[in-house]
């Protein structure tokens, strides 16, 4: 039984047909145990007030109405000799980064992107110009 979000959570977040309600009900289940693996204490930080019931009632919400959203984990397509993508499990069950910073938790590698690296040479070259 779900702690942190219930089947209206999931309804007032999902525009269009919703499934069958016992098949939300273990959508809500499977993704409350995806969240408390991204953040075991959850329940302690909303004691803590660090996070709050809304905040995870948001964020389990939205994992649900991904799920039914794109229920193959469907990716892209593109048209030259006609593909498409699939992708895994992981693309709806995995909270976001941006679901992570609502709940009020640092993310691991928030500045990502193109960077540039400066390699430090251990005996520096005085007088070269390049």
């Amino acid at each position: 039984m779900a702690v942190y979000a219930s089947v209206e959570d999931v309804t007032v977040r999902f525009e269009g047909q919703m499934p069958v309600e016992a098949r939300v009900e273990a959508f809500l289940d499977d993704a409350e145990a995806y969240l408390l693996a991204a953040v075991p204490d959850l329940a302690a930080r909303i004691t803590a007030g660090t996070s709050t019931l809304a905040a995870a009632k948001i964020v389990v919400g939205n994992l649900v109405a991904r799920r039914i959203r794109n229920p193959a984990q469907f990716k892209g397509e593109h048209d030259g000799d006609y593909g498409y993508y699939y992708g895994s499990e992981q693309d709806w069950t995995a909270p976001t980064e941006a679901d992570l910073k609502l709940l009020g938790v640092a993310t691991k590698g928030t500045n990502r992107g193109v960077g540039m690296i400066t390699p430090k040479l251990a005996v520096e070259r005085a007088g070269l110009c390049w």
